[in-house]
């Protein structure tokens, strides 16, 4: 199933996808609910890419041992879809800390 069949839906990324790719395939796949990028090399630019064009859908991520995510990526993310993004999944990110958790609603 390819990311622009996901609209509307959930999506599920493996390790192996090229973050530049991700991105541009998000970018053409507006309405993504749910999206799972747990241990790949996504990136802070990738975070912004995907507030951009899911900012009005994402329910929920999952940037699990996602070492390339740190607090301000993250941080500009939930900034942009805080008010429908009910769950996020940060399991094994050390790099994220306690000034992203204090700034925004847990």
């Amino acid at each position: 199933r390819s990311l622009a069949d996901a609209v509307n839906s959930e999506i599920e990324i493996s390790s192996s996808v090229n973050p530049e790719s991700l991105v541009s395939e998000i970018t053409n796949s507006l309405g993504l609910v749910h999206v799972n990028v747990s241990g790949s090399s996504i990136s802070d630019k990738s975070m912004e890419m995907l507030a951009a064009t899911c900012k009005s859908s994402l329910e929920e991520l999952d940037v699990g041992f996602c070492a390339g995510v740190s607090d301000k990526g993250l941080g500009y993310l939930v900034s942009k879809v805080a008010r429908q993004l009910s769950k996020l999944h940060v399991w094994g990110c050390a790099q994220i800390t306690e000034d992203f958790l204090d700034g925004h609603d847990r």
